[in-house]
C-alpha cells in the first residue's frame, strides 16, 4: 500500500494516483492498475495518503527476458542517487 503527500488533498491524491498508475503500467509485464485513495468513503478511517493499489500481470510467457549485469546496477543506482541529491531529494552521506 503505497502512500502519497501527508494530508493530501483529494484533487492532488488524484493527480498522484493518475502518475503512479502511469508509471506502473509502462513495464512490459503489467496488464492493467487499479488504485484509489484508502479513505475514499466515509466508513473508511484510512487517510487520503494511504493509497490501495491493485496491479494485474500479463501472463509469464510474455514478459520480456532481462539481464541486469551487477556492473550495470552499480551505474544505475549511482545515477538516481546522484539525481536525487542534485535535486536537494536526499542529503549527501558525509565521507
Amino acid at each position: 500500500m503505497p502512500i502519497t503527500v501527508p494530508r493530501a488533498g483529494v484533487t492532488q491524491a488524484a493527480d498522484d494516483l493518475k502518475h503512479r498508475d502511469g508509471l506502473l503500467r509502462s513495464f512490459p509485464e503489467v496488464e492493467s492498475v487499479i488504485a484509489k485513495p484508502a479513505g475514499g468513503h466515509a466508513t473508511d478511517p484510512a487517510p487520503l495518503d494511504m493509497v490501495e493499489t491493485f496491479v494485474n500481470f500479463r501472463p509469464r510467457e510474455l514478459w520480456p527476458k532481462r539481464v541486469l549485469r551487477y556492473d550495470d546496477a552499480v551505474r544505475q543506482t549511482r545515477a538516481a542517487l546522484h539525481a536525487l541529491e542534485e535535486n536537494g531529494y536526499v542529503l549527501r552521506a558525509p565521507h
